[in-house]
Order: structure tokens, then sequence, then C-alpha cells
């Protein structure tokens, strides 16, 4: 079953057609992992999941490999695993799920390295072989005459290769194209797989995460085959996801930035840029002026488009369309309603809060920099934005600045005119940063998006009067030993069993959070201690005020208070993050974590959920 190619943007609301049957559920799952959003894939299978509990595994096959597909290509290799191997126990040899333990076992071995890499993709090759022979499925047959190439056996490869061309397809013109390609390469076709590659990348423009999936596939083999991953990366030509941000249109008697009689010039220069540019998705937010002339552009070009509100979209249109006039009211309408997704960042966030505003910006480069990864693509950013630095730390001039950090191609239009886009200059700051050390002084106030862990010690009410000393000195000293020797070290606060860190970084904080488990868990053990440790990170605007009975600068606010609850509330012994962390790792290079699906985690008194993933690991240093 295959769901219409329509906006997947009211998740809650798809929970619908997952309670309607297993069926839809799989096709909405399958759906948003061609799409390439599979974390968002997970979260929706596994409510799937939940909500047909009383139907058996033969029931549910299909949503379980969908499943199993969205967290293989999450990274999430062993959660993958097991969902396969429960399906490989109680079925039946079927091709998919034993396709399926194929790539998770060749994912593994590219993890590994020597004999364990050689044994792993030998494990692969199995599986895979063991599925074309079950049912002469042509992606198995093609995949183990890959591996059976790279790992030596040419003669074989070559038998299997003219096999699968000889055999029935796949049903799908897309993978049947990129089927033949892939044997012709195994064959030493070089010439025809470029023409077949070129052919199917120019079949699968509404499925971007198939066709990446196929670029990695080719590249790789390349490498293996003939010591040049790149050489045919040309087949699958040039395509971008665009972070876009820029001047509302300016009110009568404001300061002279985005002038209306500007706006015409300025959307045929938006249309210009995505076009000269292969932009295949736009992310950006929905205010009156460049926000909903980006949205316009792109809905016009056939560009997918991503909305992201800080609030919900009546108190948006309250703060940031509607003093600019009806039409661009009318405008706010069409675009949201065209949307591939729009997602609410937090239903109860006041309309007041700045920080609000800078987490939304900073979300939109974190879900732009996830969907280029996930889909092989290039990430660019665009600002219609004068040059000038605004009035507050939020606002165009710090985003450009946020995304020149962030190592991203970023290109300037001036509502004004000139030559056309323009690279940003050297350093667009526009004021310091907030000092995290120096005389308090009450009343002074800053709003600020935090990264932060929560640490719950489960057990703590229990100690003895003698434990508190040894918790204290002999386990969370060891952890401040830790914290001390590194770059950036995090700011604590809490007692009594409860504590919250506050990093800079979200790669700096889910490294230290695996650091600081191990430390704690290992030190409690050996002092005897009843205790152990739960942890979530997330991250999310905060107020950094001052309290004067203390004469400190301490966080306060819904989220970090909400985060020792939830911190409270998950089992022991594993580091968790919250899908808002995850989204954000994809922004800072080098992070290598490993993402498990956890379940939804439900804040009292909220009205959304969060996903909750382990983490499960990450890359040296």
């Amino acid at each position: 079953m295959r769901v219409a190619a329509e906006p997947l943007k009211d998740w809650l609301g798809a929970a619908g057609v997952a309670a309607g049957s297993p069926q839809a559920a799989a096709a909405w799952t399958a759906e948003a992992n061609r799409r390439g959003e599979h974390l968002r894939a997970i979260g929706f299978a596994q409510s799937a999941l939940e909500g047909h509990a009383a139907l058996g595994i033969r029931e549910t096959v299909g949503l379980r490999q969908q499943f199993a597909l969205a967290l293989a290509r999450s990274g999430s290799a062993d959660g993958a695993l097991a969902v396969l191997e429960e399906l490989r126990g109680a079925l039946p040899p079927d091709a998919e799920t034993l396709g399926m333990l194929g790539r998770v076992h060749k994912d593994l071995a590219a993890l590994a390295e020597g004999g364990e890499r050689a044994a792993l993709l030998a494990k692969a090759k199995d599986f895979y072989s063991e599925g074309f022979a079950v049912a002469g499925d042509a992606y198995c047959g093609i995949n183990a005459a890959a591996l059976s190439a790279v790992l030596g056996g040419r003669e074989r490869a070559a038998e299997l290769a003219r096999a699968v061309l000889a055999g029935r397809g796949q049903g799908d013109g897309y993978w049947d194209c990129a089927t033949e390609a892939e044997a012709r390469l195994v064959a030493g076709e070089v010439d025809r797989a470029r023409e077949l590659y070129t052919a199917a990348a120019a079949m699968g423009g509404a499925r971007p995460a198939d066709v990446a999936s196929t670029k990695r596939q080719c590249r790789w083999l390349c490498r293996e085959l003939f010591g040049d991953g790149g050489m045919l990366d040309g087949c699958f030509g040039a395509a971008v996801v665009a972070v876009c941000e820029g001047h509302r249109v300016d009110l009568p008697g404001a300061a002279r930035r985005f002038p209306e009689s500007a706006v015409p010039a300025v959307r045929g220069r938006i249309a210009d840029w995505f076009r000269a540019n292969s932009v295949r998705a736009v992310y950006c937010s929905a205010a009156a002026g460049a926000d909903l002339l980006f949205l316009e552009c792109a809905a016009a070009a056939g560009i997918e488009t991503h909305v992201v509100l800080p609030f919900p979209r009546g108190d948006f249109l309250g703060t940031s369309v509607e003093d600019c006039g009806s039409e661009w009211v009318a405008a706010f309408s069409k675009a949201l309603n065209a949307a591939s997704s729009v997602e609410i960042l937090d239903p109860q966030m006041p309309v007041d809060c700045d920080a609000a505003f800078e987490f939304c910006s900073r979300f939109l480069l974190a879900r732009g920099a996830a969907a280029a990864a996930s889909r092989e693509w290039g990430l660019r950013a665009l600002a219609v934005w004068d040059g000038k630095p605004g009035p507050s730390p939020v606002g165009t001039a710090a985003a450009v600045e946020r995304w020149v950090r962030a190592g991203v191609d970023v290109e300037i239009l001036d509502p004004s005119g000139g030559e056309g886009p323009r690279a940003p200059g050297p350093s667009v700051s526009n004021g310091a940063a907030f000092s995290s050390v120096h005389a308090a002084h009450p009343g002074r106030a800053r709003s600020e998006v935090a990264v932060m862990l929560g640490l719950h010690v489960a057990g703590y009410a229990n100690l003895r009067e003698g434990d508190f000393v040894a918790l204290d000195d002999g386990v969370f000293g060891a952890a401040a030993d830790l914290l001390a020797g590194k770059d950036g070290a995090p700011v604590c606060e809490g007692a009594a069993g409860s504590y919250v860190f506050f990093w800079k970084g979200a790669v700096a904080a889910g490294r230290g959070a695996l650091e600081l488990m191990g430390v704690l868990r290992s030190r409690a053990v050996a002092l005897g201690l009843p205790v152990d440790f739960s942890m979530c990170l997330h991250l999310a605007p905060v107020q950094r005020v001052v309290n004067p009975l203390v004469n400190s600068y301490v966080h306060e606010g819904r989220a970090a208070l909400e985060l020792r609850g939830w911190t409270g509330r998950l089992a022991p012994g594993a580091v968790h993050a919250t899908e808002r962390f995850v989204d954000f790792t994809a922004l800072e290079k080098g992070a290598g974590f490993q993402f498990a699906c956890a379940g939804t985690l439900d804040s009292k008194g909220r009205a959304f959920g969060l996903r909750l993933y382990r983490l499960a690991g990450a890359a040296p240093r």
C-alpha cells in the first residue's frame, strides 16, 4: 500500500490512520522513510505498534519491517537488528526481512575493522543470498552480488548479477533501474552503469532517501572495486537544502530595512537564487516579509517547504504577520496549507520570550542540516538582510552569524538592491555574549537557548547518613574532576539528588554525558552505594536570571524544571535524549552518535509528547 504524495505534516492526526489498520500505518511509515524523515518514521511506527499491541507479529510484519528500516537508516543498527531478529524467529524466511538483516550487518561492518569487518560482510552476504534463494528477490540478489565482488568472489558476483538481470523486477521503476545500474557496475560495465544511475536519479525526485541510499551504495562499490568512491557522483546531479531567514517587511513609521516597494524585486531575486542553486527543499519560518516570500517562491517552483514556528500559529500570526496587513495574512495561510511539514516547537511558549525566536532559528538550521545529511544533498543558507546589526541578539543578523560559525555556505540578498547575492562579512556580531562569571545584579536577565543534561540519582532518599559523604566525595568528586579537565566545562545547578548541567554545545554535552555516566556508576559500585543514575539530554529556551538571595546567576524556566521531572521518570543506567537534542547534533561535525528509539514521554500538563532516544555510543575524538 502506498500513500499519496501529500504533506505529511500532521503527525498526531496521522495517528488516526495508524489506529485504523497496521497496513495503513506501514504505508505512512514507508512514505516517511522515502522522504528521509527517519526519526519521525521511528516515532510514528512505535506509536502505531503500541496502538496495535493486541495483534501478533504476523499481522504487523510490514509495519515492523518499516520500523526496522527507519532505525537502520537513522544509525540505530542494534535497534534494527533486534526488531528483525524477532521477525526472523517468529515467521518463515522472508526476503524483505532477510534483505534488511543483510543491510544491518553491512552497516555494522562499516564501523568495524580487520577480521571483524570481513566476518560481518560475509554474514551480510549470506543473508542477502538466502533472500535471493527464497524468493528471487532482486534487492537481495544484487546486494549478494556486490558483496561477493567486494569479498573477492568476482565469478560468483558476475553469476549473481546475470541472474538478477534475467529475473523478475521489483515492480518499481526506480529500483529496477537502480538495480540494473548496480549489476552493470559489478560486472565492470562502467559506462552503461553511468547511464542507468543517471536515469534512476531522474526518476527518484519524490523519494530523496531512496536516491541517497543508491548513491551511498554506488560510492561504496566504486571505492571498493575501483579505488575511487566519487567516480559516478555526477550521475546523481546537484541538489540543495536551503535554510532561509530575513527581515519582516517594514511597518509604517519603522526603520527602513525592507520597504514594501522592494517586495517584487526581492521575490524575483529569491526565485532566481533557488533556481541557480538547484534548491529542492526549503526550511524557514513564516513571518510577513522575507519568510513568506521564500515559501511563496518555493511553492511556485515545486520545491518542498518545511515551516517551523516557535509557538502556535494563532499566536505567531498575532506577533509576526497581522500587523503587516491582510495580504500577508492571506499569504501566511496559503504557505502553511501548502507546506510539506509544519512544526510548532512549543505550544505553551510565551510570545514575549526572545529566546523562542532564537530557538526557532537554531532549530531551522538543525533540521535543514539533518535533511541534507540524510538525503546526501548540499546545505546552503540565504538571508534577506540589509547587513546591519539588529536591535536585539535575535534576528537576521544573529542567524547569519550562526550560519557562518556552523560552516554553512551563506549568501545575502540586500532588500535595497545591489548586484546580487553576496557573502557575509567577516563578522556580523550584534552583541557580546552574556558572561557566565561576573558580579550579579538583581533584575539583569537574558533568555537563551541552552543545551541541558538532567541528572537524577535513583535511591538518593534511601541513603544512610554516612553514605552522603561517600557520594559527595567519592562519586561526585570523581565526576567533578572529569568535567574540570574538559574545555568548556558545564555549569551545574541543583541539589538533593536532582541536577541540571548546562553545556555550550550538543556534541560536547553528549560526549560528556556518556563519560559522566561511566564515572558515576563505576564509583558508586566501587563504594557499595545503593544508587543508580538517570540522564536526559535536551535543548530548549530558558531564562538566565540573578537570584539575589545567593547573588549568582541561575537558569530558570519551565524547560529546566520539567527536565528534572522527566529525568526522574526514566530507567536508570542509560543516557536518554529528546528529539530536540538529536536534531541539533546534526549541526556539529564529528558527533558519531547512535540513537536508539526509547518511546515517547509526555510531560505532565503538556499538550504534546516528546520522542526519546537512548544515546548508544559516540565515536572517539
